[in-house]
C-alpha cells in the first residue's frame, strides 16, 4: 500500500474510534483486579492497542489511567487485618476472613505484575511490593511462622511464595529494590527458623529410615529448605539459597 494511500491509515483509525472505547468501557466497569486471566487478557488488549494507537493520544491515556486507577483501589482495598494468631485461631469467622483476604491479595498481586511491561516499574514497585506483599502478605506469613506447630513453617513458607513468585525477577538483578526490604526480611527470617530446625530434620531422616512404610511425621524440611532457597534465589539472594539448601542435602 502506497504512503499516500488514504487507506493507509484505515486500520489504526478504526482501534482508535471503535475499539478502544471499548476497552476503556470494559476496563472501568467490567474488569476484576483479582482475577488474574481477567488482568492478563488486559494487559495483552492494551499491548495489541499500543501497535496501532500511539500512546501520547488522548484516548490511549485514558485507558492507562484507568488501569493504574483500578489497580490502586484495588490494592488499598486487599489490606488483611492485623489481628492476633490467637484471635483468629479462637473465631472460626475471623480465620476465614483472614484466608479469604489473603487469597485475594494474592491474586492482585498476580495480576498487577501481569502489567510489568506497560505501566512505570516505580508505580509497581510500589503497588506489588510496597502495598500488597510487604503490609498485605507478609504479616500473614509471619503470622504463621509464629503460630508454631509442625505445619506453621510449611504454611508460612507457602504463603511466602505467593508473595515472592508473582514478582518479575528482572526487578532484582540489579540488586533488590527498598521496597523489597519487608519482604526479604522475611525471607531471612523464615531461613533462620528453617536452619534451627536441622537438628529435627536429621532426626526425622532417621526415623523414616527405620520406618520407611510409616514414614516420618513431621514436616519435610528438605523440600521447604528447596522452597525457600528458590524464593531467596528469586529475589537476588542465590548464594543465600543455595547455602540453606546445602545444610539439608538438596540443591535448587
Amino acid at each position: 500500500m502506497a504512503e499516500d494511500d488514504p487507506d493507509a491509515n484505515l486500520v489504526p483509525q478504526l482501534v482508535e474510534s471503535l475499539v478502544l472505547p471499548q476497552a476503556i468501557a470494559m476496563v472501568e466497569s467490567c474488569w476484576d483486579p483479582c482475577d488474574p486471566r481477567q488482568s492478563a487478557a488486559v494487559a495483552a488488549l492494551a499491548a495489541d492497542l499500543f501497535v496501532y494507537v500511539p500512546a501520547d493520544t488522548e484516548g490511549m491515556a485514558r485507558l492507562l489511567e484507568s488501569i493504574t486507577a483500578t489497580l490502586e483501589a484495588a490494592a488499598a482495598a486487599a489490606t488483611v487485618p492485623a489481628w492476633p494468631a490467637a484471635a483468629a485461631d479462637a473465631a472460626p469467622l475471623a480465620k476465614a476472613v483472614l484466608h479469604l483476604r489473603f487469597r485475594r491479595a494474592a491474586r492482585l498481586l498476580r495480576g498487577a505484575a501481569a502489567f510489568r511491561e506497560l505501566l512505570s516499574q516505580q508505580l509497581l514497585l510500589r503497588l506489588c511490593l510496597q502495598t500488597l506483599a510487604a503490609r498485605s502478605l507478609a504479616p500473614q506469613a509471619r503470622a504463621a511462622a509464629a503460630s508454631g506447630g509442625a505445619g506453621g513453617l510449611v504454611m508460612a513458607v507457602a504463603r511466602a511464595e505467593a508473595a515472592v513468585l508473582p514478582l518479575p525477577a528482572a526487578w532484582f538483578r540489579e540488586g533488590a529494590p527498598p521496597e523489597a526490604g519487608p519482604l526479604l526480611d522475611l525471607l531471612q527470617a523464615l531461613a533462620r527458623t528453617l536452619e534451627s530446625q536441622r537438628a529435627d530434620h536429621l532426626q526425622q531422616q532417621q526415623q523414616q529410615q527405620q520406618q520407611q512404610q510409616q514414614g516420618g511425621g513431621g514436616p519435610d524440611r528438605a523440600a521447604l529448605a528447596r522452597r525457600l532457597g528458590a524464593l531467596l534465589s528469586h529475589v537476588g539472594m542465590r548464594q543465600r539459597g543455595e547455602t540453606l539448601a546445602q545444610a539439608f542435602g538438596v540443591r535448587l
